[in-house]
């Protein structure tokens, strides 16, 4: 269901937070944050209106599903469960629905936007850089870690036609099976596919950011050996978020912003950040961004 399996992403940043991203660490460290605390207002809620819209279309338009059914799911909300795995010794011992928070970290399978350079502009200039990630070995580094937690990356869908798609056929083949007896399981499993689609589903304004994101199902009320629940501020937004880490081999790539400085500083700027991330480790090229703008 839409999950990401591989290919090149990008990670944009501050100045300032590279400096922790890809030096403050033996790895790669970023964060993610609670989802109910990011920018986008609708993060988690967006799918609820797509969702009640589907069942009055296939209720009232399309007459595809009776009175009965209509009245067991045209209320359900996301639920908060994802499943848990336990790990000893390697091995899964067991694997439980729980009741979990979700944090996100967000990518981009397009390493040179200007929209998303926008969200880095600073007295007219653009101050940022794009950290080009290889998926499979980063989706790899966080597997041994899985053990009390559970990690999903996925490629945000924002077409509204797409959306309302998925939800469509999801539903149709369900109702298939609908009898009262059968009222209750339905019900959790509609709730189920709803909060992973919660996390797929965006507001088509959004569609410039091309996301890519990792989703962390952390277990309400637990604490884990790995993900700790650390606190910064926003302005006045205070937001739960957790470290994690990627092997520095994931880095493929570092993007300068456009319109940073003069060519001849660009290309002094290039050499030195080339020549501190060989110092550090990594194997990665260093490339200005290609944007021909001005002003």
């Amino acid at each position: 269901m839409n999950e990401f399996t591989g290919g090149e992403i990008f990670h944009y940043t501050s100045p300032a937070s590279l400096e922790k991203i890809l030096f403050s660490e033996a790895e790669v460290e970023l964060f993610a944050s609670r989802y109910d605390c990011v920018n986008d207002t609708q993060e988690g809620k967006y799918i609820i209106n797509i969702y009640g819209d589907v069942v009055e279309e296939l209720h009232k338009a399309e007459k595809k599903i009776s009175d009965e059914a209509y009245r067991t799911i045209r209320s359900i909300l996301p639920g908060n469960k994802m499943l848990i795995p336990k790990y000893i010794g390697g091995e899964c011992v067991r694997a439980r629905n729980e009741k979990c928070d979700m944090y996100i970290c967000c990518f981009s399978t397009d390493g040179d936007s200007l929209p998303m350079w926008n969200y880095y502009s600073k007295n007219d200039k653009y101050q940022g850089y794009s950290i080009g990630i290889e998926g499979q070995p980063a989706i790899d580094s966080l597997n041994p870690f899985l053990s009390g937690a559970n990690v999903k990356w996925y490629e945000v869908v924002y077409d509204e036609q797409e959306q309302k798609g998925l939800i469509k056929n999801f539903l149709s083949e369900l109702l298939e099976y609908y009898t009262p007896a059968r009222k209750p399981s339905i019900q959790e499993t509609i709730a189920s596919q709803l909060n992973e689609w919660s996390m797929i589903f965006k507001n088509p304004c959004f569609e410039h950011e091309k996301e890519v994101r990792m989703v962390l199902y952390l277990p309400k009320g637990t604490e884990h050996e790995h993900y700790t629940i650390e606190y910064r501020q926003k302005d006045m937004f205070m937001i739960p978020f957790t470290r994690f880490h990627l092997s520095k081999d994931c880095v493929t790539s570092v993007r300068i912003s456009p319109l940073y400085c003069t060519d001849g500083e660009k290309e002094q700027q290039i050499k030195i950040l080339k020549e501190r991330l060989n110092k550090e480790g990594y194997i990665t090229e260093v490339i200005p961004s290609q944007i021909p703008i001005r002003y």
